[in-house]
């Protein structure tokens, strides 16, 4: 079975029906126009855009955030504080899963800047490990391992839905770009 084949297995078994983005609402418009582009292809275009992390700790500007079922909770409550915003100057992208299926991405079991990645970010041949299948099915696995500077945790399964990842704090790294037709909500994002 190709890869491909796998991750549409794990999207079915697994009911996941919607990703997530969320991004400043000052940037819809430009995603409803040009679709959600890294912010690599972004500098590329030459096209304005608000920040939602000026740090971008994993390094991975060619890459597009995602969450699967539901959006991170915990970033989205540390980019609200730390830059004194509230909820509503944000905006939720539901986006159809199949995007994984025909993109290339990096798949983290919990949040992509933990130093747990570090190895990665040096070493094309170990980041291939995290493009895999494996490493999707990973991202629900009973117990993530999460390296912060001074420790390591351990967060294990408890009570998440089939389509939920382990840790709240997982994310897909999608290499490319996403079009609006992919967007569930388009019509809704249309509105704001």
């Amino acid at each position: 079975m190709q890869r491909q084949d796998r991750i549409s297995n794990i999207i079915k078994t697994r009911n996941i029906t919607q990703l997530v983005h969320f991004t400043k609402k000052q940037n819809i418009n430009s995603i409803i126009k040009n679709g959600l582009l890294s912010i690599e292809e972004l500098k590329k275009r030459n096209l304005e855009y608000i920040y939602n992390d000026p740090e971008r700790r994993d390094d991975w500007n060619y890459a597009i955030s995602l969450s699967i079922t539901n959006k991170n909770l915990f970033l989205f409550e540390s980019f609200k504080r730390r830059q004194k915003l509230i909820d509503s100057d944000f905006v939720e992208i539901k986006i159809d899963p199949s995007v994984i299926i025909d993109n290339e991405c990096i798949f983290c079991d919990t949040n992509a800047a933990s130093h747990t990645f570090d190895i990665y970010r040096q070493n094309e041949e170990e980041l291939a490990i995290l493009k895999t299948w494996i490493a999707f099915d990973a991202m629900f696995k009973k117990t993530v391992k999460r390296h912060t500077l001074n420790e390591t945790g351990k967060i294990k399964r408890f009570n998440q839905k089939p389509n939920e990842t382990t840790c709240s704090q997982a994310e897909i790294c999608l290499i490319g770009n996403i079009q609006p037709e992919k967007f569930i909500n388009l019509e809704e994002l249309k509105q704001l």
